[in-house]
């Protein structure tokens, strides 16, 4: 199984000794959605099955982990409670699933397959796009509309200073940020004190 990537296509893919499925995503999804929703599919697929042990090859170390330490955090990734849901209720019906890790891109047939068909999927799935992702896709949305106006300001003395929109790195005190941002922008006391003041001059 496999998922994959690119700027306006997400999709993935889950293949089987005799047959391979594929399916899309919304572009808004992360890179971890796709790898998650293989794990699903397979799953899906598997609790069909008369056989009751298999093996499922993946290449996404972060879903491996995600599954292993999911008790560990406080936010959890939607497919990876409906994962581990149907992993239990597998379980329960004496299936035996391992799921084993392998570098990607190495030469394994069935992993190189899974990717070709992950790139190329098409038919879209019903799942819905989580809203951490969702929410993630909005934000960059807006910050590219930003930087792109942004980039248009060129009379703006503080475009040669700070040309992209993003947040500087703060500091730990909030006077720490304001002395470091006048010292950017190069408001200080010595470079304008005749403005700051030029009240007193002729008293």
């Amino acid at each position: 199984m496999d998922g994959s990537k690119s700027a306006d296509h997400v999709s993935f893919a889950v293949v089987f000794p005799n047959t391979t499925f594929s399916f899309k995503l919304h572009s808004s999804c992360s890179v971890f959605t796709p790898e998650i929703a293989s794990v699903l599919l397979a799953f899906e697929k598997i609790s069909d099955c008369l056989e009751r042990k298999f093996i499922i090859y993946t290449d996404s170390l972060s879903v491996l982990e995600s599954l292993k330490s999911f008790y560990m955090h406080s936010h959890h990734h939607p497919l990876v409670l409906n994962v581990l849901h149907l992993l239990n209720k597998l379980a329960s019906h004496d299936f035996n699933i391992l799921l084993c890790w392998l570098p990607s891109h190495v030469g394994i047939v069935g992993n190189e397959k899974a990717d070709k068909a992950a790139k190329l999927a098409t038919a879209p799935t019903n799942s819905s796009t989580p809203l951490t992702d969702f929410k993630k896709y909005t934000k960059l949305l807006f910050y590219t509309k930003w930087q792109r106006q942004w980039d248009t300001e060129t009379d703006n003395k503080l475009h040669s200073v700070k040309p992209h929109v993003q947040p500087w790195p703060s500091l730990t005190t909030r006077k720490a940020n304001t002395l470091l941002t006048r010292l950017r922008v190069g408001h200080t006391r010595y470079t304008h004190r005749h403005l700051l003041f030029g009240w007193l001059v002729g008293v």
